[in-house]
């Protein structure tokens, strides 16, 4: 209980300890530790063997290896540390029906397709691939640590929702500065090579099998990514061509190949050509990573906003004045965004546009999929995002996306032509190669940022103090099977550890839905006896909330969040007035009235309609 309350409030050892200390004192047990390392060693849930020390020189960047008790100093700078076969073959991986020309996630891949065909590694059923990210995490600005680089993996054979719920931390990077690619990859490098080459032994099924796991897509914003590969900067080089007619933008006057293994190759070798070479633009050459979608895509909706919201470009607003100012066009469309309500399925409320720079990632996919209509680039996303994306799909959102760039570069001209904005040509290469974009963007990893900041104690051995942690709570789950002694606990630690808001209960008979909040009796009126009933409690408006199906909705209520709008299976569209629990045949009723939709596109002109949003 107390280690759950620890995850969940970021709380530190000390605090948990006083925790424990409170318990003893309430309860008189002495069998509750009462410092640090006997709590720890009580748990047994932390081995030295699960934790690897790395340690590198920060004069030289020399990497020094693990690190033990004994001084060790690099030889550099003499700076001073004081320091089988698997025989289950019938297992069917994937029970699943593949459609062909369509990918509904990794894999249908044409990366993840070659590893499973015979004789590939991933044609072995129990041996897997995973996705794995790295990416900065300022720290603090008045200690010697300022900088922390995680790096995350997914597993991609467990299910989606599954990957999330298991995300790995696979390293912590902690340091005065961003780490040099040269040595800060090489335990993982390492590492990654073991588990493909020799695996990991566990028993499936009561037998011992041996699993190889490949990284199969490397996920990173711009910056990383050429850090990661040791290439120069994105922005080394740019180019301002393009053909009006065809629209296609950064057109040379040679037919660009896609990048295979083989040309990576030689363009390492000729980079190692060029890299003294007297002519400083000269010295690059080409690499290739499959591309972000919420660095690349959203982050390309907030350039077009910061455009349009400069002065000189107010005649982009319509309606809008000789007289009028920025400012006064900003304040009308915040009046707009202040009376907006949105479901719980969009995580972020939208803040004014005056709030323009604080607005994140979550914020910029709702302005682009919902409230903003970008034609082309709106529509050509959403069918990025789509559940299962066909090839007619990518091809009809390559073209609008290409379109949209061509329109970018007219109105805001060549100098605003940004690398992200050439990325969107490549969008189609990551979908073809690793599925849908939201299997392989930074969302699921960035969110964890958070936690592991909330690991951190004291800049004092920051790396280490955090893979502890991680490891401890990590073990939590197996710790309450084994420690549990009460119902009540399991209860306990299972709502902290889940976020759980501790509402009161009631289901349906029938197991249909789950009713959350205290129930309110009230007098039913004439019209209100539609269901022969002699009697019936009533619930006034938003007094209950029905999960169905996963999906959450309400009743109506005056607030930001509005989830009374749902769709019936045939197909229209109700809005529920109120949420009604019969007490004589326990059926949850549901007063709803209909609501006309519009057939009519949002947003049409001669090429295109905007229409996912009704």
């Amino acid at each position: 209980m107390t280690l759950s309350l620890g995850l969940r409030h970021g709380l530190s050892w000390a605090a948990q300890v006083d925790i424990l200390k409170m318990m003893r004192t309430i309860f008189g047990s002495d069998g509750i530790p009462l410092s640090k390392n006997n709590f720890i060693k009580k748990l047994n849930a932390v081995q030295e063997s699960d934790i690897n020390y790395h340690v590198y020189c920060d004069v030289c960047n020399s990497y020094l290896g693990k690190r033990d008790k004994r001084e060790k100093h690099c030889g550099v700078s003499k700076k001073v540390f004081v320091v089988g076969d698997c025989e289950v073959s019938e297992l069917d991986k994937f029970k699943r029906q593949y459609i062909p020309r369509v990918y509904c996630d990794v894999y249908d891949g044409d990366v993840y397709k070659k590893v499973s065909a015979e004789n590939g590694i991933l044609s072995s059923p129990l041996n897997m691939s995973c996705n794995f990210f790295t990416g900065g995490v300022a720290y603090g600005k008045s200690t010697t640590v300022k900088t922390l680089w995680p790096i995350y993996l997914t597993i991609n054979e467990l299910p989606y929702e599954e990957r999330q719920k298991y995300l790995i931390l696979a390293r912590v990077y902690a340091g005065a500065k961003d780490p040099s690619e040269n040595w800060s990859l090489q335990p993982f490098v390492s590492e990654a090579n073991k588990m493909s080459q020799n695996g990991f032994a566990w028993a499936y099924d009561g037998k011992p099998v041996v699993s190889l796991v490949i990284p199969l897509a490397f996920v990173a914003d711009s910056v990383v990514r050429y850090q990661m590969l040791n290439g120069q900067t994105f922005h080394a080089k740019k180019e301002f061509l393009l053909d009006q007619v065809s629209y296609v933008p950064f057109l040379t006057d040679k037919p660009v190949r896609i990048r295979s293994k083989e040309s990576h190759l030689l363009n390492v070798e000729e980079s190692k050509k060029q890299q003294h070479h007297n002519d400083e633009s000269l010295r690059h050459y080409r690499d290739n990573v499959v591309v972000d979608y919420m660095h690349a895509i959203l982050r390309l909706v907030k350039k077009h906003m910061e455009l349009i919201n400069q002065p000189a470009r107010k005649h982009f607003w319509l309606p809008s004045s000789a007289k009028s100012a920025m400012v006064d066009i900003i304040s009308a469309v915040d009046l707009v965004i202040s009376q907006i309500q949105s479901n719980t399925s969009v995580i972020r409320e939208l803040r004014p546009l005056s709030d323009l720079v604080m607005w994140k990632a979550s914020e910029w996919r709702s302005w682009l999929l919902i409230w903003y209509t970008l034609v082309c680039y709106g529509k050509a996303t959403f069918l990025m995002l789509r559940k299962e994306v066909s090839h007619y799909h990518i091809t009809y959102a390559m073209e609008l996306f290409q379109n949209y760039i061509c329109l970018f570069q007219k109105y805001f001209f060549d100098e605003n032509m940004v690398y992200i904005a050439h990325l969107l040509t490549h969008i189609s290469e990551g979908v073809f190669n690793f599925g849908p974009v939201w299997g392989h963007n930074s969302f699921l990893y960035e969110s964890k940022n958070r936690r592991i900041l909330a690991l951190s104690e004291s800049p004092y051995f920051l790396s280490y103090q955090i893979a502890r942690k991680f490891v401890v709570f990590q073990s939590l789950p197996s710790l309450c099977n084994e420690l549990g002694r009460s119902k009540k606990v399991m209860t306990f630690c299972d709502a902290v550890m889940n976020y759980k808001k501790l509402l009161k209960v009631s289901r349906s008979s029938d197991g249909n839905c789950v009713l959350l909040g205290t129930p309110v009796c009230h007098t039913l009126q004439e019209n209100e006896f539609a269901v022969h009933l002699t009697q019936i409690i009533a619930l006034p408006m938003n007094a209950y909330t029905t999960r169905k199906k996963g999906s959450l909705v309400k009743s109506m209520a005056l607030t930001k969040k509005n989830d009374s709008f749902a769709f019936l299976e045939d197909g229209r569209c109700v809005q529920i007035v109120s949420i009604v629990k019969s007490p004589v045949i326990n059926t949850v009723l549901l007063g709803v009235k209909y609501v006309k939709l519009s057939r009519k596109p949002l947003h049409q002109n001669d090429l295109y309609k905007f229409d996912t949003v009704k």
